[in-house]
């Protein structure tokens, strides 16, 4: 059966080294590569900083390459900036693309319950999503927290307030929510994120 792992992004600075819980990814990617090396690999993510040295994407591929895994094989996402958009890019680009219905991603322990309610919903029923997660690697007990909270208030309130709107896989309700700020769902994410401290401190921490 044809799959495909998506590796999420999660942060790079400004020379393109990435953090510890993102190589926690890479190797959880390698060892689910193993498995079946006909596989390919998305790595996703375009980055949040304006000054950072190439996209999350481009680094997470250039390590998985470094590791053995054939050029051919990675493809890369490079225009997402948060989950919603790695799901959507990732659907678009190169899963529509390549005619699979299976994905794996791989991504944090804190990032799951997020990260699968999020592709379920972008993807739609005629796929098969999947989660591989890693440990949370190299983060303290305070920021750990915050990160595990931040995941379950931001998937409490797309699955309350955004997703029970739209029809799950419509992609055409899904771009208008990405992409149509005057939207009723966008403004409505566009709120949440405006107004909740636990998404900003988030978006700090991994910015």
């Amino acid at each position: 059966m044809n799959r495909v792992l998506i590796v999420l992004g999660g942060g790079v600075d400004k020379k393109g080294n990435m953090p510890s819980w993102i190589h926690a990814r890479l190797e959880k990617a390698l060892e689910e590569w193993s498995k079946n090396i006909n596989s390919y690999l998305i790595t996703s993510g375009k980055g949040r900083g304006h000054d950072i040295a190439g996209s999350e994407a481009s680094s997470m591929a250039k390590y998985l390459a470094e590791h053995g895994v054939p050029e051919s094989k990675i493809l890369i996402e490079e225009k997402s900036t948060s989950t919603i958009e790695n799901a959507y890019f990732c659907k678009v680009d190169h899963l529509d693309q390549l005619n699979i219905k299976n994905l794996t991603i791989v991504t944090n322990q804190f990032h799951i319950e997020r990260a699968e309610t999020i592709f379920k919903f972008i993807f739609g029923s005629e796929y098969s999503v999947s989660v591989s997660a890693c440990e949370d690697a190299g983060i303290t007990a305070a920021v750990h927290e915050i990160l595990i909270q931040a995941d379950l208030e931001q998937s409490d309130f797309l699955k309350d307030k955004i997703f029970n709107a739209i029809e799950p896989g419509n992609q055409k309700q899904v771009e208008s929510f990405i992409f149509n700020k005057s939207d009723n769902n966008a403004k409505k994410w566009a709120e949440y994120k405006a107004t909740s401290s636990l998404y900003k401190e988030v978006t700090r921490l991994m910015t």
